[in-house]
């Protein structure tokens, strides 16, 4: 039904484009609605452009599907430091909790069964991972645009205070001032 309000307002509207933008899980819905869109004829016969811009989205692809041509086309992520929300999947969830379990297990003495059954889910955890969608800037450690090096949940004192939408705006601010101050290229433009 959304789709079809939008071709409408489109086909009323030559050269305009859709951008999809999104935090936390509205980042996630704009990274799966932007992948899904862009396969649609409407969107694909047309000069119309489409692009998602996720920031502190969950992880939302398969490994197979997070860093594709097509997928870095059409989706930008942004996490900002260490990031929960960012790294968070059904995987990785699985793992930190196994990650609990087996330091809870030291303690207890019963280490090498736990740690077998926690190798098993650990492994099961990995076919479970989500990554990031499309092309990944993690601000301030600026390490990566790897979506699947955020397969795993950093621990630290910022991860979840570093979520919150005001903090990435105030990075996102920064980097823009940075980037016209140095005369660098667009970052969220191919």
């Amino acid at each position: 039904e959304l789709l079809g309000t939008v071709v409408t307002a489109l086909n009323a509207n030559p050269g305009f484009s859709v951008f999809i933008c999104g935090h936390s899980l509205g980042g996630g819905v704009a990274s799966l609605l932007t992948l899904i869109w862009a396969r649609k004829e409407a969107f694909r016969s047309r000069s119309t452009r489409i692009r998602g811009l996720a920031y502190g989205a969950p992880c939302s692809v398969c490994p197979d599907l997070a860093s594709t041509p097509f997928t870095r086309k059409y989706v930008t992520s942004i996490v900002l430091d260490d990031d929960f929300v960012s790294r968070l999947s059904l995987g990785s969830a699985t793992e930190s909790f196994m990650h609990a379990i087996k330091l809870g297990q030291e303690k207890t003495g019963c280490l090498q069964r736990h740690t077998e059954i926690a190798n098993e889910i650990v492994s099961e955890a990995e076919e479970l991972k989500l990554y990031p969608a499309g092309q990944v800037f993690h601000l301030m450690h600026n390490s990566t645009r790897d979506p699947t090096s955020f397969s795993r949940i950093n621990i630290s004192s910022s991860m979840f205070t570093v979520h919150m939408p005001n903090r990435y705006y105030d990075e996102i601010k920064k980097l823009k001032a940075e980037v016209y101050e140095n005369k660098k290229v667009d970052l969220l433009v191919d």
